[in-house]
């Protein structure tokens, strides 16, 4: 028995590298008009840097609410271009993404500055997590969640699809969660928004990963074994950005995980497998993961009110 299911799992791996190697081909991001939003702190700016050093000749065009924060980001990648790295345009935008006529404006903006180059690839990353439990979240912070984690996704491809409709090459990217597979204690508002995420687009997407939304989860451990720092450390926001990006240019379909080595295999089989086990073992494994105390600790990215406050402009160019 045990030598038939080491086989069969032998076999399954093979058929998935077989796979893999025939369907997917190279994505050049050299020479193309690149949109990501959330791009000031996190994932984004982690993944706007690893793009910018690794493509040649590229517009980057960086969207976030937190105008400071965005402009950081422009800043220290020219200081990279100064130091000798590959130069690419870097242009910035103020945009509250969660708005469609914000989104519509601002893109027509961006469309007119890049011209007569279409936008080839649009990275939906912006993302905000509350971190309560469902009885204390307010119906806003609900909307709110869901406006920017998900239906942002909407307002963006809607408005940039058109454009993308004009290039020879085209790639969308949908940052989720492992969280859109798998649930976890007073994070009821983000599971269900990065579930739909996954849902709208076979997504490339990290586990939890410190970008400082999730600073202090699973400080605490209450489970009997810490399975979580075994089998799903935290990761770095600039590993992220690496495997994002090496996907991108390979053509991959989709990332379950962003974990190297055995880790991503062992995520890639077991996060559908374990949605089919029993609800007995499904509710130790989450348990002893820690995902029903991990937000205990939960504090989160630290803003100031300007920070975060709405832009009542349509969109600001840096």
């Amino acid at each position: 028995m045990l030598t038939a299911l080491v086989v069969w799992i032998a076999v399954a791996l093979a058929l998935q590298a077989l796979y893999r190697w025939l369907v997917h081909r190279p994505f050049s991001l050299n020479d193309k008009v690149i949109v990501i939003t959330g791009a000031g702190m996190g994932i984004g700016r982690r993944l706007a840097e690893e793009i910018f050093i690794h493509t040649s000749n590229a517009t980057l065009v960086l969207l976030d609410i937190n105008h400071d924060a965005v402009l950081k980001t422009k800043r220290y990648l020219e200081g990279l271009a100064a130091t000798g790295k590959k130069p690419s345009t870097v242009r910035v935008y103020q945009c509250d993404v969660s708005d469609p006529e914000l989104v519509e404006g601002c893109i027509q903006r961006i469309l007119e500055d890049v011209a007569p180059q279409p936008i080839a690839v649009l990275i939906n990353n912006a993302g905000v997590v509350i971190g309560k439990s469902i009885m204390d979240l307010s119906p806003s912070e609900v909307r709110r969640t869901f406006d920017v984690n998900v239906v942002a996704h909407f307002w963006m491809v809607k408005s940039v699809l058109p454009s993308m409709k004009q290039c020879e090459e085209a790639m969308i990217v949908s940052i989720s969660s492992i969280l859109g597979y798998c649930a976890g204690a007073r994070l009821a508002d983000y599971v269900a928004s990065k579930s739909a995420v996954v849902g709208f687009h076979d997504s490339l997407c990290p586990l939890g990963t410190n970008t400082g939304m999730f600073r202090w989860i699973f400080e605490h451990h209450h489970g009997f074994l810490n399975v979580q720092e075994v089998f799903a450390p935290l990761l770095q926001e600039s590993d992220v950005a690496t495997s994002i990006h090496r996907a991108m240019v390979r053509g991959e379909e989709q990332v379950i995980s962003c974990h190297p080595g055995w880790l991503r295999v062992l995520h890639e089989w077991i996060t559908p497998i374990y949605r089919l086990l029993p609800p007995t073992l499904r509710d130790y494994t989450y348990w002893a993961s820690g995902a029903v105390y991990g937000m205990d600790t939960f504090v989160g990215r630290i803003e100031t009110a300007a920070a975060v406050g709405r832009t009542s402009e349509k969109a600001k160019q840096a």
